[in-house]
Protein backbone atom coordinates (compact mmCIF):
# COMPACT_ATOMS: atom_id res chain seq x y z
CA UNK A 1 0.00 0.00 0.00
CA UNK A 2 1.09 3.82 -0.88
CA UNK A 3 -0.35 7.00 -0.05
CA UNK A 4 0.43 10.52 0.73
CA UNK A 5 0.93 11.24 4.78
CA UNK A 6 -1.86 14.02 5.41
CA UNK A 7 -0.49 17.29 5.21
CA UNK A 8 3.16 16.57 4.15
CA UNK A 9 4.98 15.41 1.43
CA UNK A 10 6.41 12.41 2.97
CA UNK A 11 4.58 8.85 1.82
CA UNK A 12 4.55 5.35 3.07
CA UNK A 13 4.68 1.86 1.87
CA UNK A 14 3.32 -0.75 4.37
CA UNK A 15 4.95 -3.82 3.93
CA UNK A 16 5.17 -7.23 6.73
CA UNK A 17 6.58 -6.51 9.44
CA UNK A 18 7.19 -2.80 9.23
CA UNK A 19 6.38 0.59 7.51
CA UNK A 20 8.67 3.02 5.45
CA UNK A 21 8.79 6.07 4.69
CA UNK A 22 9.89 8.46 2.22
CA UNK A 23 10.05 11.64 0.43
CA UNK A 24 10.81 11.98 -3.30
CA UNK A 25 12.26 14.92 -5.57
CA UNK A 26 12.34 15.27 -9.44
CA UNK A 27 10.94 13.26 -12.28
CA UNK A 28 13.29 10.53 -14.01
CA UNK A 29 14.89 7.63 -13.65
CA UNK A 30 14.53 6.52 -9.84
CA UNK A 31 17.75 7.23 -7.86
CA UNK A 32 17.06 5.71 -4.22
CA UNK A 33 19.48 6.85 -1.10
CA UNK A 34 19.95 4.70 1.97
CA UNK A 35 21.18 6.12 4.78
CA UNK A 36 23.57 5.40 7.61
CA UNK A 37 23.10 3.91 10.97
CA UNK A 38 21.88 6.40 13.01
CA UNK A 39 20.11 8.23 10.19
CA UNK A 40 16.92 8.38 8.28
CA UNK A 41 15.38 9.84 5.31
CA UNK A 42 16.34 13.64 6.35
CA UNK A 43 20.00 13.23 5.91
CA UNK A 44 20.02 13.43 2.18
CA UNK A 45 18.53 16.97 1.57
CA UNK A 46 21.79 18.51 -0.22
CA UNK A 47 22.25 15.22 -2.50
CA UNK A 48 18.49 15.00 -3.23
CA UNK A 49 18.33 18.22 -4.18
CA UNK A 50 20.94 18.05 -6.63
CA UNK A 51 19.79 14.56 -7.79
CA UNK A 52 16.05 16.06 -8.57
CA UNK A 53 17.29 18.20 -11.25
CA UNK A 54 17.84 14.94 -13.51
CA UNK A 55 16.04 12.24 -11.48
CA UNK A 56 13.57 11.14 -9.56
CA UNK A 57 15.23 11.76 -6.54
CA UNK A 58 13.83 9.40 -3.28
CA UNK A 59 15.43 8.92 0.50
CA UNK A 60 13.55 6.68 2.77
CA UNK A 61 13.95 5.54 6.12
CA UNK A 62 14.69 2.04 6.73
CA UNK A 63 12.80 0.00 9.15
CA UNK A 64 13.01 1.28 12.95
CA UNK A 65 13.98 4.88 12.02
CA UNK A 66 12.29 8.11 12.45
CA UNK A 67 9.58 8.31 11.72
CA UNK A 68 8.64 4.13 11.10
CA UNK A 69 7.47 2.66 14.14
CA UNK A 70 9.82 0.20 15.10
CA UNK A 71 10.07 -3.45 13.54
CA UNK A 72 7.33 -5.71 14.78
CA UNK A 73 9.79 -8.31 16.21
CA UNK A 74 12.42 -10.79 14.72
CA UNK A 75 15.76 -9.48 13.05
CA UNK A 76 16.56 -6.44 11.95
CA UNK A 77 20.17 -6.98 9.90
CA UNK A 78 21.61 -6.18 6.70
CA UNK A 79 20.02 -9.08 4.91
CA UNK A 80 16.42 -7.72 6.62
CA UNK A 81 16.73 -4.16 5.47
CA UNK A 82 17.94 -5.51 1.92
CA UNK A 83 14.76 -7.26 1.59
CA UNK A 84 12.77 -3.91 2.43
CA UNK A 85 14.81 -1.94 0.01
CA UNK A 86 14.19 -4.83 -2.80
CA UNK A 87 9.86 -4.60 -2.01
CA UNK A 88 10.31 -1.01 -2.05
CA UNK A 89 11.74 -0.62 -5.51
CA UNK A 90 9.29 -3.08 -6.38
CA UNK A 91 6.21 -1.18 -5.14
CA UNK A 92 7.81 2.86 -6.58
CA UNK A 93 9.38 1.38 -9.76
CA UNK A 94 8.61 -0.45 -12.65
CA UNK A 95 12.16 -0.75 -13.54
CA UNK A 96 15.58 -0.86 -12.58
CA UNK A 97 16.65 2.15 -10.15
CA UNK A 98 20.16 3.53 -9.06
CA UNK A 99 21.08 3.33 -5.35
CA UNK A 100 23.37 5.47 -3.21
CA UNK A 101 24.35 4.06 0.23
CA UNK A 102 26.00 5.47 3.19
CA UNK A 103 27.88 3.73 5.68
CA UNK A 104 25.69 1.28 6.98
CA UNK A 105 23.47 1.86 4.28
CA UNK A 106 25.45 1.22 1.94
CA UNK A 107 26.03 -2.20 3.08
CA UNK A 108 22.58 -2.56 2.78
CA UNK A 109 22.52 -1.43 -0.91
CA UNK A 110 25.12 -3.84 -1.53
CA UNK A 111 23.59 -6.31 -0.10
CA UNK A 112 20.75 -5.53 -2.11
CA UNK A 113 22.60 -5.14 -5.28
CA UNK A 114 24.80 -8.83 -5.02
CA UNK A 115 20.87 -10.05 -4.28
CA UNK A 116 18.51 -9.00 -6.27
CA UNK A 117 20.41 -7.45 -9.37
CA UNK A 118 17.51 -7.42 -11.50
CA UNK A 119 16.43 -4.21 -9.64
CA UNK A 120 19.90 -2.00 -9.49
CA UNK A 121 21.02 -0.58 -12.62
CA UNK A 122 24.23 1.17 -10.48
CA UNK A 123 25.37 1.72 -7.26
CA UNK A 124 27.67 3.98 -5.17
CA UNK A 125 28.81 3.66 -1.87
CA UNK A 126 30.57 4.60 0.44
CA UNK A 127 32.75 3.31 3.54
CA UNK A 128 30.57 0.12 4.22
CA UNK A 129 31.36 -1.46 7.35
CA UNK A 130 31.75 -4.47 5.63
CA UNK A 131 33.94 -5.80 8.44
CA UNK A 132 34.38 -9.52 7.51
CA UNK A 133 36.36 -8.07 4.71
CA UNK A 134 39.27 -7.32 6.97
CA UNK A 135 39.66 -10.98 7.88
CA UNK A 136 42.16 -12.49 5.44
CA UNK A 137 45.76 -10.91 6.54
CA UNK A 138 47.09 -10.45 10.01
CA UNK A 139 47.35 -6.49 9.56
CA UNK A 140 43.72 -6.47 9.31
CA UNK A 141 42.89 -8.75 11.01
CA UNK A 142 44.71 -6.88 13.40
CA UNK A 143 43.03 -3.10 13.25
CA UNK A 144 39.71 -5.48 13.45
CA UNK A 145 40.09 -6.82 16.44
CA UNK A 146 40.96 -3.14 18.25
CA UNK A 147 37.72 -1.99 16.19
CA UNK A 148 36.24 -4.70 17.78
CA UNK A 149 36.85 -3.82 21.02
CA UNK A 150 36.90 -0.38 21.05
CA UNK A 151 33.60 0.57 19.20
CA UNK A 152 31.82 -2.33 18.74
CA UNK A 153 31.51 -4.17 22.23
CA UNK A 154 30.61 -0.56 24.13
CA UNK A 155 27.94 -0.04 21.07
CA UNK A 156 26.13 -4.01 21.29
CA UNK A 157 22.91 -2.57 22.48
CA UNK A 158 22.70 -0.37 19.24
CA UNK A 159 23.67 -3.18 16.84
CA UNK A 160 21.68 -6.25 18.59
CA UNK A 161 22.11 -8.06 15.11
CA UNK A 162 25.69 -7.12 14.77
CA UNK A 163 26.85 -6.80 11.40
CA UNK A 164 25.96 -9.89 9.31
CA UNK A 165 28.20 -11.58 7.48
CA UNK A 166 29.56 -11.28 3.85
CA UNK A 167 32.49 -12.64 1.98
CA UNK A 168 34.77 -11.81 -0.46
CA UNK A 169 33.06 -14.20 -2.79
CA UNK A 170 30.17 -12.82 -2.39
CA UNK A 171 31.28 -9.07 -3.35
CA UNK A 172 33.22 -10.49 -6.41
CA UNK A 173 29.85 -11.40 -8.12
CA UNK A 174 28.37 -8.39 -7.95
CA UNK A 175 27.86 -7.22 -11.65
CA UNK A 176 26.16 -4.02 -11.08
CA UNK A 177 28.00 -0.56 -12.37
CA UNK A 178 29.93 0.47 -8.93
CA UNK A 179 30.81 3.63 -7.79
CA UNK A 180 33.39 3.37 -4.80
CA UNK A 181 34.07 6.45 -2.42
CA UNK A 182 35.97 6.76 0.34
CA UNK A 183 36.83 9.87 2.70
CA UNK A 184 40.07 11.74 2.81
CA UNK A 185 39.89 11.86 6.84
CA UNK A 186 38.17 8.97 7.98
CA UNK A 187 38.48 5.60 10.15
CA UNK A 188 41.92 3.41 8.19
CA UNK A 189 40.07 0.92 9.02
CA UNK A 190 36.88 1.41 6.53
CA UNK A 191 38.84 3.56 4.23
CA UNK A 192 40.53 -0.37 3.77
CA UNK A 193 37.29 -1.97 3.17
CA UNK A 194 36.75 0.06 0.22
CA UNK A 195 40.31 -0.68 -0.89
CA UNK A 196 39.31 -4.23 -0.83
CA UNK A 197 36.06 -3.58 -2.60
CA UNK A 198 37.84 -2.06 -5.31
CA UNK A 199 40.00 -4.87 -5.86
CA UNK A 200 37.30 -7.18 -5.63
CA UNK A 201 34.27 -5.58 -7.85
CA UNK A 202 34.64 -5.86 -11.68
CA UNK A 203 35.43 -2.49 -13.33
CA UNK A 204 34.44 -0.56 -10.02
CA UNK A 205 34.92 3.03 -9.90
CA UNK A 206 36.95 4.35 -7.10
CA UNK A 207 37.19 8.23 -5.72
CA UNK A 208 38.56 9.61 -2.53
CA UNK A 209 36.60 12.81 -1.48
CA UNK A 210 38.98 15.73 -0.44
CA UNK A 211 38.90 17.42 2.76
CA UNK A 212 35.82 14.70 4.24
CA UNK A 213 35.80 12.29 6.99
CA UNK A 214 33.28 9.18 7.40
CA UNK A 215 30.72 11.63 9.16
CA UNK A 216 30.78 14.33 6.27
CA UNK A 217 31.39 12.81 3.08
CA UNK A 218 27.83 12.81 2.00
CA UNK A 219 27.92 16.96 2.49
CA UNK A 220 30.94 17.02 0.14
CA UNK A 221 30.22 19.22 -2.78
CA UNK A 222 32.45 16.85 -4.47
CA UNK A 223 30.19 13.74 -3.07
CA UNK A 224 27.48 14.91 -4.71
CA UNK A 225 28.93 15.75 -8.61
CA UNK A 226 31.40 12.36 -8.22
CA UNK A 227 27.67 10.81 -7.68
CA UNK A 228 25.69 12.76 -10.28
CA UNK A 229 28.38 12.23 -13.15
CA UNK A 230 28.13 8.24 -12.28
CA UNK A 231 24.68 8.05 -12.50
CA UNK A 232 24.46 10.23 -15.69
CA UNK A 233 26.93 8.11 -16.98
CA UNK A 234 25.00 4.70 -15.93
CA UNK A 235 21.57 6.43 -17.43
CA UNK A 236 23.42 6.80 -21.14
CA UNK A 237 23.31 10.51 -20.46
Amino acid sequence: MRHMTSGTSLLKVQLPGTELHYVERGVGNPVILVHGGFGDYRQWGHLQEVLSNRFRAISYSRRGAYPNRSSLGGRSGVPEHSADLASLITLISKTPVHLVGESYGAFVAAHCAIEYPEKVKSLSIDEPPMLPLLRDNDVDKAALLLFENDVLKPTTACFKTGFDYISIQDVRELKTPTLLLKSELGPRLLRRIVDILHEAIPNAILKEIRGASHGTIIDSPEYSSSVMEFILTESGN
